[in-house]
């Protein structure tokens, strides 16, 4: 003890170290469960969202495909339309669509990896008649694979 820059540790200064390390691991640990808690949550939550995407897709497609009919259906009325007009029209009536669903994706997004998203998912599927739709995105995806 008398040398400088040394020390002297007995059995009784190591089983105080030891003790502070145990308590600072348990600290740590109980640190790094809070972090896996919160990924899985966060991973948790992802995996239900992708439970809406077929519900998101359809319900575009569904929109789109009513958009597409009309504008064909109203188009021979409109005598001579330039193709600069025909596309104004199909970017204007594409953005009607869009600002439409934005709020009802927007909110289904949300609720998906919640109790009762499951319930909001049905909900859209059943208010837009979407089983059709889904079954067509179904097949095709599975003739892309």
């Amino acid at each position: 003890n008398n040398i400088d820059n040394a020390y002297v540790y007995d059995v009784d200064d190591l089983q105080g170290v030891v003790v502070a390390n145990l308590q600072e691991r348990a600290k740590e640990a109980g640190e790094a469960e809070a972090i896996v808690t919160e990924e899985i949550e966060k991973f948790y939550r992802w995996i239900k969202s992708l439970d809406v995407v077929p519900t998101i897709i359809a319900l575009r497609r569904a929109c789109d495909r009513i958009r597409k009919a009309e504008i064909e259906r109203a188009i021979p009325s409109l005598n001579s339309l330039t193709e600069k007009e025909r596309k104004t029209i199909e970017a204007m009536t594409s953005s009607i669509v869009n600002k439409i669903l934005h709020h009802p994706v927007t909110h289904l997004k949300k609720e998906a990896d919640r109790v009762e998203g499951d319930l909001y998912i049905d909900t859209i599927r059943k208010l837009f008649d979407l089983a059709d739709e889904e079954e067509a995105l179904k097949k095709a995806n599975n003739n892309d694979e």
